[in-house]
């Protein structure tokens, strides 16, 4: 369990959260620890926030994607907008494509409700995979 007060060089900060201004073209800054540095950072612009990736780690899970690639070190850090409130969490980028994938909040949002409480999370049992469609391919 974190303790906060355990930390002794390193400033406490919160981050807000606002998992629905993750918008299309949005500036955004990925903050990251790249190889042992204290601190990296990346400028992007989120590109589209209904993307999904046909791996392990994409099943049922639609990401927010962004047009540049993530420095290494930087998966689970946040994704900022220009207000300073996390849009988003650092999951992966793809090097051939100069890609990046952060995964929404909106479930970590409600985990950290569930949570707060003192309540078990509740979580789906479906057994299926979900479609994202667009109007235009209905």
């Amino acid at each position: 369990k974190f303790d906060p007060s355990k930390l002794t060089h390193t400033p406490l900060t919160e981050i807000k959260m606002n998992p629905d201004a993750a918008l299309s073209m949005a500036k955004v800054l990925v903050m990251g620890n790249n190889a042992g540095e204290k601190l990296t950072y990346v400028e992007s612009t989120l590109a589209r926030t209904d993307r999904t990736l046909d791996s392990p780690i994409g099943y049922n899970t639609f990401f927010i994607s962004a047009t540049d690639i993530t420095v290494p070190g930087a998966s689970g850090g946040p994704v900022l907008n220009d207000k300073g409130e996390a849009v988003g969490m650092t999951c992966c980028g793809i090097t051939k494509t100069n890609s990046s994938y952060y995964l929404p909040l909106q479930r970590v949002v409600r985990s950290l409700k569930y949570l707060r409480r003192g309540l078990t999370v509740p979580r789906g049992t479906f057994q299926i995979a979900f479609a994202h469609k667009t109007y235009e391919e209905l």
